[in-house]
């Protein structure tokens, strides 16, 4: 009898390429000092969830000299309905 909870280990898969959309955040790069935007639930191609995790991921990279606050809106911060950010460095 073969255990069915064991994961069958394969060679030679090929990893296909990871297909990033981060184009949809491109507007980031055209924002100064003091710049700020909302995001809400009616947003085309963003939600505020989303753009949140993005942007925290964002000011965590080392290499990134940007700096971005994110606060809630609208909704509850676990479930936002909308938010703004805003370019603080």
């Amino acid at each position: 009898m073969t255990n069915t909870r064991t994961p069958i280990i394969e060679k030679h898969v090929p990893l296909p390429t990871a297909k990033l959309d981060l184009e949809r955040y491109d507007f980031l790069k055209g924002m100064a000092v003091g710049d700020s935007f909302t995001v809400n639930t009616n947003s085309l191609n963003l939600n505020p969830k989303m753009v949140r995790t993005y942007i925290y991921g964002q000011n965590n990279k080392k290499s990134n000299h940007r700096r971005y606050a994110v606060r809630t809106t609208a909704g509850h911060f676990v479930n936002p309905i909308a938010i703004r950010v805003w370019r603080t460095k």
